[in-house]
């Protein structure tokens, strides 16, 4: 009788570590998606960099302006480092049954992703899930 009370704790101990290497290898993955899509979001005005949010459960719709406008590309890494320092804390909080959602609502987002601008190579939506991907992959769950 000792001998399965000590498996079966040994058992509960093994699934709580993996949950929790499940939750980081989320977590790292969001993060990875979050900074390429921040650093890779073209930019002028920075309006699409700063429209980058993070929600758990349901995407947002939520429209905003730049977190420090600019011109010409002018504030691109101010604006991106002001997007991934909003977001973090919602996916550093993100649990094994979460589903984190990273959604732009710039109108025209979609355009550039597929190279309308002339500040950054189309696909950089696309570049973005690939780092998520290898994070994932490099994950230790436990």
């Amino acid at each position: 009788m000792a001998r399965s009370v000590s498996y079966t704790a040994r058992f509960q101990n093994l699934s709580q570590r993996v949950a929790r290497g499940v939750e980081k290898a989320i977590q790292e993955a969001s993060r990875g998606v979050l900074e390429s899509v921040a650093h890779g979001t073209p930019a002028d005005t920075s309006r699409a960099i700063s429209n980058w949010t993070v929600t758990l459960g349901s995407p947002s719709s939520a429209y905003r302006e730049p977190y420090i406008p600019g011109v010409r590309g002018s504030t691109k890494s101010l604006n991106a480092e002001a997007t991934i320092r909003a977001g973090l804390p919602t996916i550093m909080s993100a649990r094994l049954t979460d589903v984190v959602y990273i959604v732009n609502n710039a109108p025209y987002i979609i355009e550039l992703e597929y190279g309308k601008s002339s500040q950054a190579p189309s696909g950089f939506v696309q570049q973005a899930l690939v780092a998520g991907v290898t994070r994932v992959r490099a994950a230790k769950v436990f």
